[in-house]
């Protein structure tokens, strides 16, 4: 389940009518879910893998409103999730895809990650 905080918290962020990608704070939140990207799209990525051996790609619309630190949660924020040591991913229902890696504290491996993908109701990509 430790992949999946980021993802919830991810959700928990709001959409307003001068949505942006996240690069562009504002100061005025809002309540609604994120909209969600077109197909095959990314905003960016909160690369968490030296703490839970995990890396976060946003694929939903944060408001402007939302900075890259909120959205990470202490995580770096870059342009896309690394590709060594990639296990496979999991589409969450909470607005992100989640990619899991054998380096990092939690070493998964295919089969631990696709546990971890299916009891947060996610969609297991090997």
């Amino acid at each position: 389940m430790i992949a999946w905080s980021l993802a919830l918290a991810l959700c928990a962020c709001g959409k307003k009518s001068d949505e942006q990608t996240p690069s562009a704070p504002s100061s005025n939140p809002s309540s609604a879910a994120p909209s969600p990207a077109p197909p095959g799209s990314s905003f960016g990525a909160c690369d968490d893998i030296a703490k839970s051996s995990i890396c976060n790609e946003v694929v939903a619309k944060i408001p402007a409103s939302i900075s890259h630190d909120q959205i990470c949660n202490g995580a770096t924020w870059h342009q896309a999730c690394p590709t060594e040591g990639h296990v496979g991913a999991c589409n969450s229902p909470a607005g992100a895809i989640i990619h899991y890696y054998s380096t990092g504290p939690e070493k998964f491996d295919a089969v631990k990650a696709k546990n971890n993908c299916e009891e947060g109701r996610g969609k297991w990509m090997p």
